[in-house]
C-alpha cells in the first residue's frame, strides 16, 4: 500500500504553490477558498512550516491547475477603481447632480471616510413620488439611503459577480478589508460588449 508521501510525490513539489498562485495573481484567500481550507494553512504550507496532508495537497493542485487553465475574467478587471459617492449629510439634490453629471444609477453615501450606504436612482424617484423628500435642497441623503452594497473580494470570476448582479444594482469589490471599487451592472454589460 501506497504511502502519504509516495502519493504527494505525484504532484509538483510543494515549494511550487507559491510561485502558481502568484502567476494567477490570487490571494493566499482567494486560493483557500477554492480549496476549501484555511488562509493560514495555505501560509504555512507556502513558508514550509507544516508538511500537508495527500487531500489537501490534491486540492490545491486541483485549483491551481483549474486557475491555469482558464481565461475567466476576474472582477478586477472589470471594476471602476474611483467609486463616486456622497456623504449623508448632503442634500438630495447633491446625489441627484452627481448621478446626472457621471451617468451613474447609484452612489455610496459615506459617513467621513466609512461607507454606511447606498442610494440609487430608483429611491431617489421613489422618495420624490412618495413625498418622502419635500425639497430636494434640504432633503438630507441619510433619511432615504439603502443598504450597504454586497461586498466580495476583487479576484472573484465575473461569472460570480454577475449572479450576485441579479440582486443587487452594484458591488463593492475589497482586498482585505480594503474597498478597492465598485462594480456596476452597467460595468459588467460593458465588458461582455467588447468581447
Amino acid at each position: 500500500m501506497e504511502s502519504a508521501k509516495q502519493k504527494i510525490s505525484i504532484f509538483p513539489d510543494v515549494k511550487s504553490i507559491y510561485k502558481r498562485r502568484k502567476a494567477l495573481k490570487w490571494s493566499q484567500h482567494f486560493l483557500a477558498g477554492k480549496a476549501d481550507i484555511t488562509q493560514s494553512m495555505i501560509n504555512k504550507i507556502e513558508n514550509g512550516k507544516i508538511s500537508p496532508s495527500y487531500d489537501i495537497v490534491k486540492r490545491i493542485f486541483d485549483e491551481l491547475t483549474k486557475g491555469e487553465h482558464t481565461t475567466e475574467t476576474q472582477a478586477k478587471d472589470l471594476m471602476n477603481r474611483q467609486p463616486v459617492g456622497l456623504q449623508m449629510d448632503d442634500s438630495v439634490d447633491t446625489a441627484v447632480k452627481k448621478m446626472h453629471s457621471n451617468s451613474f444609477s447609484q452612489l455610496i453615501v459615506y459617513k467621513g471616510e466609512h461607507i454606511v450606504g447606498s442610494i440609487s436612482e430608483g429611491r431617489l424617484v421613489e422618495a420624490i413620488a412618495d413625498d418622502s423628500v419635500k425639497d430636494l435642497k434640504t432633503g438630507k441623503i441619510a433619511d432615504i439611503m439603502e443598504g450597504l452594497f454586497p461586498q466580495i473580494d476583487e479576484e472573484t470570476p465575473a461569472s460570480i459577480i454577475a449572479s450576485i448582479l441579479t440582486r443587487s444594482s452594484a458591488v463593492l469589490l475589497t482586498k482585505g478589508n480594503k474597498v478597492t471599487g465598485i462594480m456596476t451592472k452597467a460595468d459588467l454589460l460593458r465588458s461582455y460588449g467588447k468581447k
